[in-house]
């Protein structure tokens, strides 16, 4: 269960790093600071990304 719950915070580009840039104005959370940097469209709905907010997980 742990590792189920892990896996959903890592970044769907790369695989590697932990989910931290939230898009706009879509809102979805789904690439790490680093592959976010180089996409203009979110990969869960292909929405062109105005912004984005870096988030922090606590």
């Amino acid at each position: 269960e742990n590792e189920k719950l892990r896996s959903t915070w890592i970044c769907r580009k790369c695989e590697k790093e932990t989910i931290q840039t939230l898009f706009l104005p879509c809102r979805h959370l789904v690439m790490c600071d680093t592959c976010a940097e180089s996409s203009d469209y979110c990969l869960y709905c292909f929405e062109k990304v105005l912004g984005t907010v870096k988030t922090f997980k606590v």
